[in-house]
């Protein structure tokens, strides 16, 4: 529901779960990009997101389940930001 206060977060965290999701897929298929810059980027957009979920009004156990995608998102993040060729 687009009224829930959560809507926009969530749209935020599906796009960019997506994202990971072809960015990893590219890296697995060999395509050269700029993966530093690229996960870099993203890894922007993750911090705005754990800013809009500090101002969201839910519950803390509804947070911590946002929070759980935005870390997983880091961490494959920041391994492909430091471990891959750019």
């Amino acid at each position: 529901y687009r009224s829930a206060p959560t809507y926009e977060l969530e749209h935020d965290i599906d796009h960019s779960v997506s994202y990971v999701h072809g960015l990893v897929q590219d890296l697995i298929a060999g395509k050269e990009l700029d993966y530093k810059t690229l996960a870099s980027k993203e890894l922007s957009a993750l911090e705005q997101m754990v800013a809009k979920l500090n101002r969201c009004q839910v519950n803390e156990p509804e947070k911590e389940k946002f929070r759980k995608y935005i870390s997983d998102m880091t961490f494959i993040l920041r391994d492909v930001s430091e471990n891959c060729p750019q």
